[in-house]
């Protein structure tokens, strides 16, 4: 059985806005506070949007159902992981596939076979790890797992 917590949009913008106050002053002008987009979103995550950009990603219907005093522990959880530069970067694939598709036309015009197959390989193995992480594989009930 699946719960639903409807919360009007008023409520879950005065939430942003007080996860927003908790930042720090030094982390307030480069890390936002925004809700999750996906299908079915973890609770919260941090993603690294640029080398000066940070984005808090919270699903605010499970949020809305956790106590207040879980909420600040798990916001204060991602802070922590801001402030220590723990998040995860897995950003090479679309390099790689830039520099492989690149090296792919560059030697289609000198035509040197060996290293046109290491870049199309290079784009290939780029293009399936990109493919992978942004198509989740369905269960039985249509949801997305990462």
């Amino acid at each position: 059985m699946t719960y639903a917590s409807y919360t009007s949009p008023r409520a879950d913008i005065g939430e942003l806005r007080r996860l927003r106050s908790l930042l720090p002053p030094e982390l307030q002008s480069w890390v936002t506070v925004e809700p999750a987009t996906d299908v079915a979103p973890p609770l919260i995550t941090c993603e690294e949007l640029g080398r000066d950009q940070v984005e808090v990603q919270i699903d605010l219907t499970k949020w809305e159902q956790l106590a207040i005093d879980q909420r600040n522990l798990l916001f204060w959880h991602e802070v922590a992981r801001v402030q220590s530069d723990t998040i995860p970067r897995d950003g090479w694939e679309m390099a790689a596939l830039a520099i492989g598709l690149g090296g792919a036309v560059g030697e289609l015009w000198v035509q040197d076979g060996l290293l046109l197959l290491l870049a199309m390989g290079l784009c290939g193995v780029s293009g399936w790890r990109l493919y992978k992480r942004n198509n989740g594989q369905k269960n039985a009930t249509g949801v997305h797992q990462r």
